[in-house]
C-alpha cells in the first residue's frame, strides 16, 4: 500500500487517536493465567477502559490468546494481535469480519533461522487460514542480530511481497 493510500497507517507513530483505548498485554498468557482469572480480574479492567474511551482500538497481546479470544471478541477491538502462540483458525472463526487481524510471525522459527521456503509456506499458511480477512502480517521482537537480522527481514518482506503480488 502506497504512503498516501488512505488505508496506509503509520503504527505506533500518526495512527493514535485520543478518543480511543489501546491495551498492550503481554502478561495476558493462556498459559499464566486460568480463563476464569482472566474473566474475573483482568477483564473487568479492560473493559471499564473499553467503555470509558468508547471503543478498543488494538488489543495487543504476544502471549498465547486462544483460550481468551471469546471474551476479548466483547471488546469488540478494530485491530487484534494474533500473536504465532494463538491459533488464527480459532480468531478467524470467532471475529467479525471487520475486526483487522495483526498476525506476528514467530521471530526465530519463522524469520531469522527460516529459508525463504519456510517464510513463504509460514505467510500463506496465515494467508490461507484467515482468507478473505484483512490481516497485517507483523515480524516483531527482531532485537538482536545486526545486520544479518535486517536482510533476513529484507528477505521476509520480499517473499510476503511475491506471495501477495502472485497471490498464494
Amino acid at each position: 500500500i502506497a504512503v498516501d493510500d488512505p488505508d496506509y497507517e503509520w503504527h505506533y507513530v500518526v495512527y493514535r487517536r485520543v478518543a480511543n483505548s489501546e491495551l498492550f498485554n503481554d502478561e495476558v498468557d493462556g498459559a499464566l493465567f486460568s480463563f476464569e482469572t482472566y474473566r474475573d480480574i483482568i477483564f473487568p479492567a479492560e473493559k471499564a477502559l473499553h467503555d470509558f474511551y468508547g471503543s478498543t482500538r488494538y488489543y495487543h497481546s504476544c502471549g498465547n490468546m486462544t483460550p481468551f479470544l471469546k471474551k476479548v471478541k466483547e471488546l469488540d477491538p478494530e485491530l487484534m494481535h494474533i500473536s504465532s502462540a494463538t491459533d488464527l483458525s480459532i480468531a478467524h472463526a470467532e471475529f467479525p469480519w471487520r475486526t483487522r487481524f495483526q498476525c506476528c510471525m514467530h521471530p526465530v522459527d519463522e524469520i531469522l533461522n527460516a529459508d525463504e521456503r519456510k517464510m513463504a509456506d509460514a505467510i500463506s499458511r496465515r494467508m490461507n487460514t484467515a482468507p478473505g480477512r484483512r490481516l497485517e502480517l507483523w515480524a516483531d521482537a527482531l532485537y538482536e542480530g545486526g545486520i544479518d537480522t535486517f536482510h533476513k527481514v529484507l528477505k521476509w518482506l520480499e517473499t510476503g511481497r511475491n506471495l501477495v503480488d502472485g497471490g498464494c
